[in-house]
């Protein structure tokens, strides 16, 4: 496979390019997409945020209690070990939910007393969850990320690396706050600044303003919009 993607990848690299020319209008999931196609394509992309069924959590009773929360399919690149090690060194209490964790990992950790690892986890356990955590950490790098779009729909403060689709999903000292290194200490001081902070992430209300801009309602609307040939909204 290597051998022929050597020479094939740069044929299909000019053919992308040639091809983009063809698109009338292109559309991007977050900022951070657009920015690639701009980059990539020099053309500008429509944001339209894909469907979240946020309503689900709006209801959800939030009683925030001791512990931090990480959830999603654990992989390399969702940077879990970031997390892990923040709360180890500095005694916070995390869960970690989401399936693929090593058992190896588990076990190291799970000997702290104070990281605990809950597997897969369904819907409604996951609404549990993020209607008791402090806050999500969300430390890795997605197009755009619906675990925060859920977490803000359920009132549960984000605190997110500053880079990615979290720079959409997360409003600034209104759903959360950002770290701007990939790195353990870059994140506790965050979690030191959010407990300064917290009380001002009690109030619903802005969290369910911000949830309500990535509905299917309002994905329909503005696909409906390009679909009718309007300009940006």
């Amino acid at each position: 496979v290597r051998f022929f993607m050597k020479r094939f990848i740069p044929a299909l690299r000019l053919w992308d390019i040639a091809s983009a020319n063809f698109v009338d209008r292109f559309i991007a999931n977050s900022g951070y997409v657009a920015k690639r196609i701009r980059r990539y394509y020099n053309r500008e992309a429509e944001v339209i945020y894909a469907p979240v069924p946020v309503e689900r959590f709006f209801a959800r009773e939030r009683k925030p209690e001791d512990f931090y929360l990480f959830f999603g399919q654990i992989t390399s690149y969702k940077r879990v070990d970031i997390a892990l090690e923040a709360c180890r060194v500095s005694g916070r209490k995390l869960a970690v939910a989401g399936a693929g964790m090593k058992k190896k990992t588990q076990k190291e950790y799970g000997k702290t007393g104070i990281i605990f690892f809950h597997g897969r986890v369904s819907d409604n356990e996951a609404a549990d969850l993020y209607s008791r955590a402090r806050a999500l950490i969300f430390p890795g790098i997605e197009d755009l990320g619906l675990v925060p779009i859920e977490a803000a729909a359920a009132g549960c403060p984000v605190i997110a690396f500053r880079e990615g689709g979290a720079l959409d999903t997360v409003k600034e000292n209104i759903t959360g706050i950002f770290f701007d290194e990939q790195t353990p200490a870059s994140l506790i001081g965050a979690l030191d600044r959010f407990e300064a902070m917290e009380e001002r992430f009690r109030d619903r209300e802005p969290f369910i303003r911000h949830a309500a801009r990535f509905s299917k309602t309002e994905f329909q609307n503005r696909i409906r919009a390009v679909a009718a040939g309007r300009q940006r909204i």
